[in-house]
């Protein structure tokens, strides 16, 4: 379980590290901010729990950055877990319709343009080749540091 576990951490990280870049050098808003005759906010107007017009989130929440999708990169990221988790059982495939109601709910909502839901799917695969790369890579340094360090 560890050697699935590994690789799907060290992914998720470089998707965040990639994704945080990119909101700080290129901020951008979402569809419901830029126009919302054409949206409609649902949070604020449900003002659901967790609402990032309300408490906390209210100052702590980054209103520009639509780009990439997170909320596409982590459900995408979930699926992915619970495919390499469950792979061989013949209905694990469903797992993948996560990110798909998440990608229909954003795009509905106003809160990504669908460049910004590819964006984070892309996003997530390119931080899950790097880490699977650098999984192999690491484990072939443990294997031969792991030689080295045997007696005789």
């Amino acid at each position: 379980m560890a050697d699935l576990y590994r690789p799907l951490r060290t992914g998720l990280v470089i998707a965040n590290l990639l994704a945080m870049a990119v909101f700080w050098l290129y901020p951008t808003a979402p569809p419901r901010l830029l126009q919302p005759a054409n949206y409609t906010d649902v949070v604020a107007n449900s003002h659901a729990f967790g609402s990032w017009h309300a408490g906390t989130l209210a100052t702590a929440a980054n209103q520009l950055a639509a780009m990439p999708s997170l909320h596409i990169t982590w459900a995408a990221w979930s699926s992915l877990a619970g495919w390499r988790i469950l792979a061989g059982r013949r209905w694990a495939f469903l797992v993948w319709l996560y990110p798909v109601i998440t990608s229909v709910a954003v795009l509905a909502t106003g809160n990504h343009y669908l460049l910004d839901v590819v964006a984070g799917a892309a996003t997530l695969a390119v931080s899950m080749c790097i880490a699977d790369r650098s999984q192999g890579w690491w484990t072939a340094v443990q294997a031969k540091l792991a030689v080295r360090s045997r007696p005789g």
